[in-house]
């Protein structure tokens, strides 16, 4: 069974239809941030909508207060064209 989670290997980015923003930390262990950066390359070889935001020096969890702010603000800034009210 192949993994879903990796849409450069497979050939899928181009099945995405949705805005992706993808937020990483530079310093991220778990998941090293050329997994971003891939998954951005992939989806913009695709014509997909897609924003890689990176906070340095941050790794996978407890990141700086002030990064947890700026996340938010740039995922509301991101998501808000793409939505629209009922």
């Amino acid at each position: 069974m192949r993994p879903r989670s990796a849409p450069h290997r497979h050939g899928c980015a181009k099945d995405i239809r949705i805005p992706i923003l993808v937020m990483h930390g530079t310093a991220d262990e778990v998941v090293p941030i050329g997994q971003a950066r891939i998954m951005k390359e992939a989806l913009d070889a695709a014509g997909r909508s897609v924003r890689l935001l990176t906070f340095e020096g941050e790794d996978h969890s407890d990141w700086y207060p002030e990064n947890w702010r700026r996340q938010a603000d740039e995922a509301i800034a991101f998501f808000r064209p793409h939505m629209s009210r009922p």
